[in-house]
């Protein structure tokens, strides 16, 4: 299982005292993606590039994405929350392309190098209310992620 995807359930409300939570402790940069906002793949790369503050050489293209995460630079000792809210609203209508943005995502989050300006830990945190947990959890399961549970 890789720890470094985990899922939370609760209401949008409570993943924004969550991330307010987590970006307090010591060291943590939080960055949030709201799944409503990436329901179309462009929609989807601009609030990508919006919230990780991606340079302007980001393209919106999957390889670009993979290029700019991994040359964004970071306090070496920082730990690193990329936060999706409403996992089952982001790129509905296309798996392959919700497959890809997660493979893209456990890619950065286990096989970062190891360089000046690149965190120490990068977690992803997967965001279902309650009532679409399930949705979320089969969307997961096609795409072949495997998720650690956090209980709150």
């Amino acid at each position: 299982m890789n720890s470094a995807i985990r899922m939370l359930i609760c209401s949008e409300a409570e993943v924004d005292l969550y991330a307010y939570r987590r970006g307090r402790e010591p060291h943590c940069i939080v960055r949030i993606i709201r799944g409503k906002r990436c329901l179309v793949l462009d929609r989807c790369m601009a609030e990508w590039g919006a919230a990780m503050q991606l340079p302007y050489c980001f393209e919106g293209t999957w390889p670009s994405l993979r290029q700019s995460l991994q040359d964004l630079e970071w306090p070496a000792d920082a730990t690193l929350v990329i936060l999706l809210t409403s996992v089952n609203r982001i790129l509905p209508r296309v798996a392959t392309e919700f497959g890809q943005l997660l493979q893209t995502l456990s890619d950065f989050a286990t096989n970062r190098p190891s360089r000046p300006g690149s965190p120490a830990n990068v977690e992803v945190v997967l965001h279902a209310e309650p009532r679409y947990a399930e949705d979320a959890g089969r969307r997961l399961a096609n795409a072949s992620v495997s998720f650690a549970p956090i209980e709150e």
